[in-house]
C-alpha cells in the first residue's frame, strides 16, 4: 500500500527536522510513500530546510505558493489544504492514504 503525506507550512523552521523523522517512521509502514508539501512565505528558513531535505530524500514534493496570502491564518491553511487535495487527486489516486 501506499501513503501519500501532505501539509502546509509556514514559518515551521524548527519543526521540520522532526516531523520528517516521524514521516519516514511511519512511510516506512508503506510499500512507497510521498511527502507534499504546501509552502507560504516564511520568515526563517524553512524553504532552506524544505530543500535540504528533499535532497536527503526524493520522496519530498513541494509547491511554493505565489500567490498573494491572506492576512487569515485559517484560510491560507484552507488554500494549502485544497491544492495538496487537489495535487493527489491528479497525480497519485492510487494511493488510498493521505
Amino acid at each position: 500500500m501506499n501513503c501519500c503525506f501532505c501539509g502546509p507550512v509556514k514559518n515551521c523552521g524548527p519543526y521540520l527536522r522532526k516531523v520528517f523523522d516521524n514521516i519516514e517512521k511511519i512511510g516506512s509502514l508503506f510499500d512507497d510513500y510521498k511527502i507534499l508539501i504546501f509552502y507560504d512565505k516564511s520568515n526563517d528558513n524553512t524553504l532552506d530546510i524544505l530543500k535540504e531535505y528533499q535532497l536527503k530524500n526524493s520522496r519530498l514534493l513541494f509547491y511554493v505558493n505565489e500567490k498573494p496570502t491572506s492576512p487569515f491564518r485559517t484560510h491560507n491553511i484552507a488554500y494549502a489544504r485544497n491544492q495538496c487535495l487537489k495535487y493527489i487527486r491528479q497525480n497519485v489516486q492510487t494511493y488510498p492514504y493521505f
